[in-house]
């Protein structure tokens, strides 16, 4: 077995960990990252991972909490606060898709717990307070617009596989018009096809507008 060169190898932290994780998980899939896979990629023994990373779950967790920590949910105050709280969520979806399908969906799938993730909410909540929304609204509508991103993730994570494998996109069952579903027929040849960032906005927007009706 080569050594790796001490001067090449990178401080071992469980900072370099996780992105060490992180890349390998959307290169090669989540089944791919083992504490021996992560030793090799850092030309490190895989013994030494365990110190900063106990376990798996450890490590999907350092996995989850770096690809929100890349969030950007920065606005600006002096825009209107329906146009800061649309830059929060887009952030966090934004986060999300930035990666593989496998760790999409990952992120999509565990609950928020790190400082890093609540920070997200955190913003949105400061957003709809400093608005002027009822606390009890803001918290419907922060797990609204959770529930929509999660679901638009995992839709488009989905599609993704799906379109590599050689698969078709499509809105409505090609087999579709049938006399048996005639509204729905006639919805399908009425309705093009929408991205899924035009049904984030949409709903998105849904939720502003009638947040706009509680503001104080």
């Amino acid at each position: 077995m080569t050594r790796a060169n001490p001067d090449r190898t990178p401080k071992l932290t469980r900072a370099v960990l996780v992105a060490a994780a992180l890349r390998i998980a959307d290169m090669e899939g989540l089944d791919a990252l083992s504490m021996r896979r992560l030793g090799a990629e850092l030309g490190v023994d895989a013994t030494a991972a365990y110190r900063h990373l106990p376990n798996k779950k450890d490590l999907l967790d350092g996995v989850v909490e770096a690809v929100l920590d890349d969030a950007d949910v920065a606005t600006d105050p002096a825009d209107p606060w329906q146009e800061q709280f649309r830059t929060v969520a887009r952030a966090y979806r934004g986060a999300m898709l930035a990666h593989s399908p496998a760790v999409s969906r990952l992120v999509a799938t565990t609950p928020l717990s790190s400082l890093g993730s609540m920070l997200i909410v955190e913003h949105g909540a400061a957003v709809l307070a400093a608005a002027g929304v009822p606390l009890a609204d803001s918290a419907l509508a922060i797990q609204a617009v959770g529930q929509i991103v999660t679901g638009d993730v995992l839709l488009e994570a989905f599609w993704r596989e799906h379109i590599a494998a050689g698969g078709q996109m499509y809105l409505y069952p090609p087999s579709l018009p049938r006399p048996e579903l005639p509204v729905l027929s006639a919805v399908a040849v009425a309705g093009d096809f929408r991205s899924p960032e035009e049904v984030f906005e949409f709903g998105l927007t849904a939720i502003i507008e009638k947040l706009e009706t509680l503001v104080r």
